[in-house]
């Protein structure tokens, strides 16, 4: 029951977290917020729902940063934002980073592939560091293929035989079976 603000790398990333909720994990609306949401929007949100939570992407976080100081604010994707130091996001990558410099009481990121703290600003290294290692993990190996055509590949190679059978076969194993794939999806 704790206001908090989760900023993401992607836009799909915040609408496709916040339609899954709420369920039986949490009971409480989570409000995307990007670069087409309004204030009007964020203010309704505000006076509809006790606990605030918020799935804002990293060039979002402006739109929120006056709740930072009644909200915690976790980073996820860490390991995302070193991609957006370069290019057109880069100052979204700097206001993240500042801003969760002046909240670093209440900042926490996140990442399974963390990124090393020398690539990062200084001031990080001061921030408790905790790893966490999950015992219920299954580690799969990627089968890579290698097409000229890429996206041709993967539709006749993969998504039409997908469809048509049910299952496919690759490198030898036909365990791709899409009753599976719609379960764990």
């Amino acid at each position: 029951d704790e206001d908090v603000i989760i900023a993401v790398p992607t836009i799909y990333l915040a609408i496709n977290k916040s339609e899954q909720y709420p369920n039986e994990r949490c009971s409480h609306n989570i409000l995307p917020v990007w670069g087409e949401t309004t204030g009007s929007d964020i203010e309704k949100y505000m006076s509809e729902n006790k606990v605030i939570k918020i799935m804002v992407t990293y060039d979002g976080l402006g739109k929120v940063s006056h709740l930072l100081g009644r909200c915690r604010l976790i980073v996820d994707e860490s390991n995302e934002i070193l991609k957006l130091t370069k290019g057109n996001r880069a100052k979204s990558a700097q206001y993240l980073f500042s801003l969760a410099e002046q909240y670093k009481k209440t900042v926490s990121f996140i990442s399974a592939t963390p990124t090393d703290l020398k690539y990062m600003p200084n001031w990080m290294s001061e921030l408790s560091q905790v790893k966490i290692e999950w015992s219920n993990t299954v580690k799969s190996t990627p089968i890579l293929c290698e097409r000229t055509y890429p996206f041709k590949s993967l539709r006749g190679e993969f998504l039409i035989p997908l469809k048509r059978n049910d299952n496919i076969t690759v490198a030898g194993k036909t365990n791709y079976d899409i009753e599976k794939l719609n379960k764990d999806i």
